[in-house]
């Protein structure tokens, strides 16, 4: 049974999201991973997306813009958001504590 007919025989809705979400990961990564013409792995890079790892041609304008990165632009600013939002709620909780306001 492929995916498609899992999710149409889904009794659930968190079972028919989960199976959505697992879907346009793996087409996602399928789309992203793509774009490399290059079948050499010593030619490409790997990085690390929303959508899991994927290869991008070294020589790439795309490539040529993340320079040492190993994860993506997108996944970097969603890992920023949680790293900040992290950090002022614990700010947050100390200064509440020290301060007692």
């Amino acid at each position: 049974m492929n995916n498609i007919e899992k999710l149409k025989k889904s009794k659930y809705f968190y079972e028919l999201e989960m199976l959505f979400d697992e879907i346009m990961k793996k087409m996602g990564n399928e789309l992203l991973g793509s774009l490399s013409e290059s079948k050499d792995r010593r030619k490409t890079k790997t990085i690390q997306t929303r959508y899991g790892k994927i290869q991008i041609d070294k020589i790439s304008e795309v490539c040529q813009q993340l320079s040492s990165e190993k994860t993506s632009p997108f996944l970097n600013e969603k890992l920023m958001h949680i790293g900040n939002i992290e950090c002022y709620k614990r700010g947050s909780q100390m200064t509440e504590m020290l301060f007692e306001f």
